[in-house]
């Protein structure tokens, strides 16, 4: 039904005035407080920068989703993803755990690169372990081949081997463990490397006679 000159549409109704808390624009009594087309003013439409989908409220525009590449913030405005604020305002990625460099993808920091002592799982950095040491990580523990060996560490995203009393790994070859023994070993005498000499060519346990 379309209203006479001079009257407007006011709830279904032609009439010569607006209700109250209704603001005439055009033909048609509008509540400009939550009206996206003319939001606190007539013909005031709502455009929130990089947002997809906007809404009027108390007057105000706001976004109610955003554009790839921005996250809706506290104000219900769009900003736009970085290292600093990735998918929300208090994302850091340069301040997680480990991280070295990469990127913000989608509002998800990835790591490409990751400080000493951590390594990379699925674009996050994570604490070097006796179980995931380096990049890419190795499991340590697998070199517990033979009773020889004390325990195993990840130093500085190496595997490190300690062997028991009275062994070495003389070969510097993880996989064959403390596969030297260093009691009357006259090439190895009480230490990888310490060879008995000709004045002393015998060794006693651990020291050369």
């Amino acid at each position: 039904k379309q209203c006479n000159p001079g009257t407007v549409c006011s709830s279904g109704s032609c009439t010569t005035s607006c209700g109250e808390g209704l603001t005439k624009c055009g033909n048609a009594c509008i509540d400009t407080t939550n009206n996206p087309s003319h939001c606190g003013v007539c013909n005031n439409s709502c455009i929130v920068p990089n947002a997809s989908s906007v809404y009027c409220a108390n007057s105000t525009c706001y976004a109610s989703a955003c554009n790839s590449g921005n996250f809706l913030n506290a104000q219900k405005l769009c900003t736009a993803n970085s290292l600093t604020q990735c998918g929300s305002v208090n994302n850091n990625c340069t301040t997680l755990a480990g991280w070295s460099a990469g990127s913000c993808n989608n509002g998800v920091c990835q790591a490409t690169n990751c400080k000493a002592g951590y390594h990379l799982e699925s674009h996050v950095c994570v604490a070097d372990s006796a179980t995931a040491c380096g990049q890419p990580a190795v499991d340590c523990t697998q070199y517990y081949i033979e009773s020889k060996v004390e325990t195993v560490a990840c130093i500085d995203g190496e595997c490190k081997i300690f062997c028991k009393t009275g062994y070495g790994d003389c070969d510097g070859d993880l996989s064959t463990g403390c596969e030297t023994s260093l009691i009357y070993n006259d090439d190895h005498c009480g230490g990888c490397g310490n060879a008995c000499t000709a004045s002393k060519p015998n060794c006693d346990g651990i020291t050369c006679v």
